[in-house]
């Protein structure tokens, strides 16, 4: 078991803190993981419904405070369990039992949490907006104490109906009354540096819209004659690693053209914004992008065609949305103010500094949340290997996968899961909970990292596993090595000092392997006379005390009967030991 680093608790605990502010949604919505699987919930009222994975379909109520869900989960075979569930922002406690054991409480049921990894929802299998499926077929649920006792958390009986609880509005057909401005758009004379595709959905009467903008960003072409200079370099600084900028919509209504017609007005902001930009679209399809000091940011026309929903399956929240009060009717009068602005996209060529022309292939300097993608080792201070974890961006959040080592006497790594708490220009911290395996115990506790400023960077921060808390340092794994190979190794004998190559024809090179024998796969050659190279191990095992206190003929000897692994910083692999020579020899 680890040993908490106590004379740091205090420092540590307080970085934790102020880290600590919470982004999460006030409702059940969104996509939460859980050790039964991924649980994809929607509220619509007093209703929760969603999908239990690939396996079953969730019905049930909500407490009129929204923190008590109860409901059913009915798989496909008939079988079913009652849950209920409290909730805390983006973490669901509670208990369950299966149809045979009645209703679940702490003292016949069994535990079931799960943690919010994405405030939307993803598509649903199972589960239906317009049917409540609860399985009153089956006598024991219909004729038992199950829908009395879902209904006492909120309404009516489960059983009365098989129409939803929702508002009198959101039972209509969601694709009533849609107006021709229910469509998707591409912006053109982008490509092929950048392409913006746009989702807009709108009702016939309705001033309010939904939409949804998306960038692409291509590296390796000059920004378009269409575009601001200063747009395409925050486009291109701002995209994700996968080349995604994607915007957040503030306000989008239907309004008049101060020359008359009808246009689509779109406030939103790109990551990183703290101001309005506009987009807007004519019923000519003419379209332009506007900042609120620079004026035009593109100037062109729009694309238009079917809405994504006609080709793959929105939930009904999709649809909502547009239905919804405006609250954002006041945004006329800024929009029609960045709008009059003046069209100096040819100026910004002029008189802008030159357009850095990147050659194909070149990638774009990256940015401190692009460069944590990656897998990592967690080492502590003594450079012990606490576990690993790998990271990615997921829009504008980062996702993280990845397992510990020692917190419970298991004799393997433990499956942790990990989701973004909250993170700042500085720093990321990730919520974790830590699983023993089949015996069921967990431990919670948190990653607190830097963002590293440049991609060769170690970030370091803190871990805490329950009441044990770390410095900790995240290393990349050279290339050639698995991830539990990376920590430290003793100063002591064969690690003690460094080898040169040796044995190997000037001007010839020799590979190294992924693991001990000529037939693994090949990770990197070394060059004849390569210095400086550091032991990792070797098979059969060197004893460290006899290689210390051996004379150089003999340490020559037992390197030659054996297999090393080595690395020159940039990868490490495996060699046949005759090939190295101690460098104090």
């Amino acid at each position: 078991m680890k040993t908490a680093l106590t004379t740091v608790a205090t420092a540590c605990v307080l970085l934790v803190l102020s880290l600590s502010a919470t982004l999460a949604a006030d409702d059940w919505n969104g996509d939460w993981e859980s050790r039964f699987g991924q649980l994809r919930l929607l509220e619509n009222g007093d209703r929760l419904y969603g999908d239990l994975a690939d396996k079953a379909v969730i019905e049930g109520r909500i407490s009129p405070d929204g923190r008590t869900a109860r409901a059913v989960v009915v798989y496909e075979n008939g079988s079913w369990m009652l849950v209920e569930w409290r909730r805390a922002q983006d973490r669901i406690a509670g208990n369950w039992a299966s149809s045979g054991d009645g209703l679940p409480t702490k003292k016949n049921g069994q535990s079931w949490t799960a943690t919010r990894m994405s405030a939307r929802t993803s598509l649903l299998k199972f589960a239906d907006q317009f049917v409540e499926k609860y399985p009153t077929i089956d006598t024991v649920f219909g004729k038992g104490p199950a829908p009395a006792w879902i209904a006492e958390i909120a309404g009516p009986s489960p059983t009365a109906s098989v129409e939803p609880s929702a508002p009198p509005a959101q039972r209509t057909e969601p694709r009533e009354g849609l107006s021709n401005w229910y469509a998707s758009f591409s912006l053109d004379q982008l490509t092929p540096a950048y392409e913006a595709d746009l989702d807009v959905i709108n009702y016939r009467g309705v001033e309010r819209a939904s939409a949804n903008i998306v960038f692409s960003v291509y590296p390796g072409h000059p920004c378009p004659a269409t575009m601001n200079t200063g747009f395409c370099d925050e486009l291109g600084s701002r995209a994700d690693e996968r080349g995604y900028v994607r915007a957040e919509t503030t306000a989008a209504r239907i309004g008049p053209l101060p020359n008359g017609g009808e246009a689509l007005w779109v406030s939103f902001r790109l990551p990183g914004d703290t101001f309005d930009r506009l987009l807007l679209i004519t019923a000519r399809d003419r379209a332009s992008i506007h900042h609120p000091t620079r004026g035009y940011d593109y100037e062109g026309t729009a694309s238009r065609r079917t809405h994504i929903c006609e080709r793959a399956p929105c939930t009904r929240d999709v649809f909502d949305e547009a239905r919804r009060e405006n609250r954002h009717a006041n945004a006329a009068g800024y929009q029609n103010f960045i709008y009059a602005l003046p069209n100096r996209i040819a100026e910004s060529r002029r008189n802008g500094r030159p357009e850095p022309q990147r050659t194909q292939g070149q990638r774009k300097p990256e940015r401190p949340r692009s460069q944590m993608s990656d897998a990592w080792v967690i080492l502590d201070e003594t450079s012990e290997n606490l576990g690993t974890i790998s990271i990615r961006q997921d829009g504008t959040r980062l996702a993280a996968s990845g397992e510990l080592n020692g917190f419970f006497e298991t004799g393997r790594p433990h499956e942790t899961q990990f989701s973004e708490r909250h993170s700042t220009r500085e720093a990321v911290a990730f919520d974790l909970t830590v699983s023993a395996g089949s015996s069921g115990e967990r431990k919670s506790g948190r990653l607190v990292v830097e963002l590293p400023a440049y991609r060769g960077d170690n970030p370091r921060g803190t871990l805490i596993v329950g009441e044990e808390i770390f410095l900790v340092s995240l290393v990349r794994p050279m290339q050639g090595m698995e991830p539990a190979e990376v920590g430290d190794t003793p100063a002591i004998g064969i690690y003690s000092m460094d080898y040169l190559l040796t044995n190997v024809p000037a001007g010839k090179t020799l590979k190294l392997r992924k693991e001990p024998g000529r037939s693994a796969s090949v990770v990197g050659e070394l060059s004849a006379g390569t210095a400086g190279l550091q032991m990792m191990k070797c098979e059969p095992e060197i004893d460290s005390w006899q290689f210390e206190h051996a004379n150089p003929t003999d340490r020559l000897a037992m390197l030659s009967a054996a297999w090393c692994q080595v690395t020159n910083g940039r990868f490490a692999g495996w060699l046949p030991g005759r090939y190295l020579k101690p460098m104090d020899h």
